[in-house]
């Protein structure tokens, strides 16, 4: 799981993503007890929105109650974080793939000012034999 919240994370790749911090903002995660007896949801600013409680729930002891509500939270905070996944992957797949093709055409001009760079070199060097 990640320790930042929601907000953090729609910030941090804001600079990389500027679309991710409205896409971050638009985000609920929703997490249930194992038990389903308690609910949390998130919003996208990483803040609980909401916490329902079955009534019954409240018949078991604080230290319980206080364990399936943790327990909500942090599946709440896992279902934001791969909603976020899944609708920034587009995102990171263009970056990707734009990233790949200046990195391709770099290369190639890499390559072809290395082979002009050879041939300098091979025609000085074939000056410097004819010249001794």
């Amino acid at each position: 799981m990640n320790d930042r919240y929601p907000a953090e994370v729609g910030h941090s790749m804001e600079s990389v993503f500027p679309e991710s911090r409205e896409l971050a903002a638009q985000l609920v995660g929703q997490g249930f007890s194992g038990d389903q007896s308690v609910r949390v949801t998130i919003g996208g600013n990483g803040l609980v929105e909401l916490v329902d409680m079955d009534p019954r729930v409240m018949r078991r002891g604080s230290e319980e109650l206080a364990e399936l509500a943790a327990e909500a939270l942090r599946n709440a905070q896992e279902d934001w974080f791969r909603r976020f996944a899944e609708a920034t992957a587009p995102l990171r797949e263009e970056r990707a793939r734009v990233i790949q093709e200046r990195l391709r055409k770099s290369l190639e001009e890499n390559a072809q000012m290395y082979a002009y760079r050879t041939r300098e070199i091979q025609e000085t060097l074939a000056k410097l034999s004819q010249d001794r």
